[in-house]
C-alpha cells in the first residue's frame, strides 16, 4: 500500500466528519478560518441513534469497518475531535487535528511503509513525513500527545502548530476562538477577512463588503438548527444581506403548494440584524429533512429512507 496510514487515516476521518476538541484557542496565530464538529456531542444527542443506523448501510459500513481493520479506530466511538484551519486560500497553511482513542503504534507502523518516509525530531516530538502523491509534495504528521494527531503539508507549519498547542507559540485571535466555542453546537465554522480573499471578491459584489462569516449546526429539542451569519462592512450592506435572505425565505414560502415541507421550515426561519451582523436561523425535524429531499426529486409525501 503506497499511501501512508497516517495520510489514509486522515482521509477516512475527514470523510467521517470535521471535528475539534475543547482547546480551540491553540490554533496557530495567523489563521483566518477554521471548522470543527463535536462528534461525541452529536452522538450523545437524540440524533446519535440515527447516525448509528445510517452507518449500518453498506457504503458507510464499509468505511467504518475499513477504519477499524486497518487503523484500529472505531469512527463512531473513538474519534472525539478533528478540526481543520488555515490562512486565506493558502494550501500550505492548512493544519488538521485529530483527537481521540488512537492506535499510535499501528498508525506509525503503517506510515513507515510509505514512499519517501522519514522521521525527524522537533524538541521531544517526532515528525513523520512521506511523499504525498496527491499534492506532489510531502505530508507531515505528529502525535503531539497519544490522543492528539496533527497533520500539515510542510514542516514549518507543523512546528508552528506544535508550538501553539504547547503554549510556546502565538495562538489564534480571540474572536475566531469565541465563534467556534459556542456550547451546544455540533459543528461550527468561521472565516475572518472574507472581503480580502481573492476568490471571494470574484464571486459577488455583496461579499466584497462582508468581513466575517460564521455558521453552526446544533439541535433544539428534536429539531436540527442551522445558523448562518455574515458581518457586513457597513449598515447599507447589512440591510442588503437582510433583504436577500428574507427574499429567499419568501420564495420558498411561495412554493409551499409544491414543497410543503420546505415551506414549513421557511415559516420558522428567522432573519435578524444586530448591528452589522445578519443571521439566518433554520430549524427542521428529521421527517421534514426527508420530505425536503423527496420534494427536490419531485416525490414529496412518500415514505423515505436516508
Amino acid at each position: 500500500m503506497k499511501r501512508t496510514a497516517i495520510a489514509g487515516a486522515a482521509l477516512v476521518l475527514m470523510t467521517a466528519s470535521w471535528v475539534f476538541a475543547a482547546d480551540v484557542e491553540r490554533f496557530p496565530a495567523d489563521i483566518t478560518w477554521a471548522a470543527r464538529v463535536d462528534v461525541q456531542g452529536m452522538m450523545r444527542s437524540d440524533w446519535g441513534p440515527k447516525i448509528r443506523e445510517g452507518c449500518t448501510r453498506p457504503q458507510a459500513a464499509r468505511l467504518v469497518n475499513a477504519a477499524k481493520a486497518l487503523f484500529g479506530i472505531d469512527l463512531l466511538n473513538d474519534i472525539h475531535a478533528l478540526a481543520i484551519c488555515g490562512r486565506q486560500q493558502l494550501k500550505q497553511s492548512v493544519v488538521i487535528y485529530v483527537r481521540g482513542n488512537l492506535d499510535a503504534e499501528r498508525l506509525v507502523a503503517w506510515a513507515a511503509l510509505a514512499n519517501g518516509y522519514t522521521v525527524s525530531a522537533y524538541g521531544s516530538f517526532e515528525i513523520h513525513s512521506w511523499n504525498d502523491k496527491n499534492s506532489g509534495g510531502k505530508g507531515y504528521g505528529c502525535f503531539v500527545t497519544p490522543q492528539l494527531l496533527v497533520f500539515a503539508n510542510n514542516e514549518a507549519r507543523m512546528r508552528a502548530a506544535i508550538d501553539a498547542i504547547q503554549g510556546t507559540g502565538a495562538v489564534a485571535r480571540a474572536d475566531l476562538v469565541d465563534a467556534l466555542a459556542a456550547d451546544g453546537d455540533f459543528a461550527s465554522a468561521v472565516a475572518l477577512g472574507v472581503n480580502t480573499m481573492p476568490a471571494v471578491q470574484a464571486q459577488t459584489a455583496v461579499l466584497e463588503h462582508v468581513t466575517d462569516i460564521q455558521a453552526s449546526l446544533g439541535a433544539v429539542d428534536d429539531m436540527l438548527r442551522l445558523s448562518f451569519a455574515a458581518v457586513a462592512e457597513d449598515a447599507a450592506t447589512a440591510s442588503q444581506i437582510h433583504a436577500v435572505l428574507s427574499g429567499l425565505r419568501g420564495l420558498v414560502l411561495l412554493d409551499g403548494g409544491r414543497r410543503p415541507a420546505g415551506a414549513a421550515v421557511a415559516e420558522r426561519a428567522v432573519v435578524r440584524t444586530d448591528g452589522l451582523k445578519v443571521t439566518l436561523t433554520i430549524t427542521a425535524t428529521e421527517d421534514e429533512l426527508r420530505q425536503i429531499e423527496l420534494e427536490k426529486k419531485g416525490r414529496g409525501n412518500r415514505p423515505a429512507r436516508w
